[in-house]
């Protein structure tokens, strides 16, 4: 059975005064969209130029994942975003897809152009990934 492919980035919201520009789509984490999991927030980093960002207004301190559906169906990925206090801090995301192998969108920047099936830019700290 084909496993569909979906890359997805998280802006997370820590406005800070240094910026620098990586590689982060190439580098994104493989996560398993089930239970409760974490991640570490990512600091000091600029979205790359190419992908078309869609609702995203802006894009800070993006971190990029990606993972496999086995079986096609609904998806809902709940996110909280908080800091060492359990304070809310602002979560957004985009999520694209489906691909056909985890570097396509990144080596491809035409795929992030019209694949975005997902995408929220507001001022919450929990968000919902639903693909319908």
């Amino acid at each position: 059975m084909k496993k569909l492919l979906f890359t997805f980035a998280l802006t997370i919201v820590y406005f800070t005064g240094v910026a620098q520009t990586s590689p982060l789509c190439v580098n994104a984490a493989q996560i398993c969209p089930a239970g409760n999991m974490s991640f570490p927030a990512s600091v000091d980093q600029t979205a790359e130029t190419g992908p078309n960002y869609d609702c995203l207004g802006s894009q800070p301190n993006p971190s990029w994942f990606y993972f496999q559906i086995d079986t096609p169906g609904d998806l809902v990925i709940n996110m909280i975003q908080v800091d060492s206090t359990d304070t809310g801090v602002d979560i957004d995301f985009i999520c694209w897809g489906p691909f056909s192998s985890p570097t396509t969108p990144c080596t491809d920047s035409i795929s992030l152009q019209s694949s975005a099936v997902d995408c929220s830019y507001s001022t919450d700290f929990m968000e919902v990934l639903d693909v319908y």
